[in-house]
């Protein structure tokens, strides 16, 4: 990421959210552009679609049927037992930083990738009108 003339600092990241689990790619672009004293952060939809890793979704399928038993023996308590809920919690964290380190590592010899650090790129410089 090159910062733009005028700007102090500058950086894009890709977006992917739900309600859930980690999306197994992601959807959005987020930029934010410091100028001065003025922080501008924009988010805009990936012009060229980031595809899912097969080995990091893999990831996400191994750990759903143990991530899920968790939950069903936590809602058994009533969402009483804190052990439980700590454990399911602990499970999803897990899941979600391993697949995210795996796609961090992987997605970035993707032409797609690519793609998404032009846009990125682009966008930072009409954020400072350059």
């Amino acid at each position: 990421m090159t910062v733009p003339p005028g700007a102090t600092a500058a950086a894009v990241f890709l977006s992917a959210r739900s309600q859930d689990l980690t999306p197994d790619r992601p959807f959005n672009l987020i930029a934010g552009v410091l100028v001065g004293k003025r922080l501008m952060i924009a988010e805009v939809p990936l012009k060229v679609a980031v595809p899912a890793v097969a080995a990091c979704s893999k990831i996400q399928k191994v750990a759903e049927p143990k991530i899920s038993a968790a939950n069903e023996a936590y809602i058994a308590t009533e969402r009483k037992d804190a052990a439980l809920g700590l454990k399911l919690r602990k499970l999803e964290i897990e899941t979600a930083k391993a697949f995210e380190a795996c796609f961090s590592d992987t997605s970035k010899t993707q032409k797609s990738y690519q793609a998404a650090v032009v846009q990125g790129q682009s966008l930072v410089a009409a954020m400072t009108g350059q």
